[in-house]
């Protein structure tokens, strides 16, 4: 290989068909409460794995403190928002947190996000540094200004 395409491959993760079958499955999930997928990289296969799946009850709360503190993860959370006029909706959040690590590892992460977020459709895409910062008000006050 030459170098251009070393140092593409090194920087890129796949995004593999399964996960991308479980996230479509994972959003047409049919419960009327909080659901979540977390998401790494298995930096050995460079593919992106499902950690865990909360298919009910999700709490943001619970989920950001069992983050590692310095291991990255993409953390997509489906959140109930009742809107002003009583509607209830469940809009989709990739929260990419990205503590800090060993500047590749975080590079891995950065590049994987650009192709995750080309292939996932979600209506907010947010970062957080410390998992102190994921909390369920940080989110619904992102969700609320889309």
């Amino acid at each position: 290989k030459n170098f251009r395409e070393q140092r593409r491959t090194m920087s890129q993760c796949e995004v593999t068909p399964e996960v991308l079958d479980a996230f479509k499955k994972f959003k047409l999930l049919k419960t009327k409460s909080n659901t979540a997928m977390v998401l790494k990289i298995d930096l050995d296969a460079r593919k992106v794995i499902i950690e865990k799946t909360v298919e009910e009850n999700a709490s943001l709360d619970d989920i950001a403190w069992d983050m590692p503190p310095a291991e990255p993860r993409f953390i997509i959370f489906s959140r109930m928002l009742t809107h002003d006029d009583g509607r209830v909706t469940f809009p989709l959040a990739l929260i990419y947190y990205i503590p800090t690590v060993d500047p590749r590892q975080a590079m891995l992460y950065s590049s994987t996000r650009t192709e995750l977020g080309a292939k996932i459709t979600v209506n907010a895409s947010l970062e957080a540094r410390d998992s102190d910062e994921i909390t369920d008000e940080w989110l619904l006050e992102a969700l609320k200004k889309r």
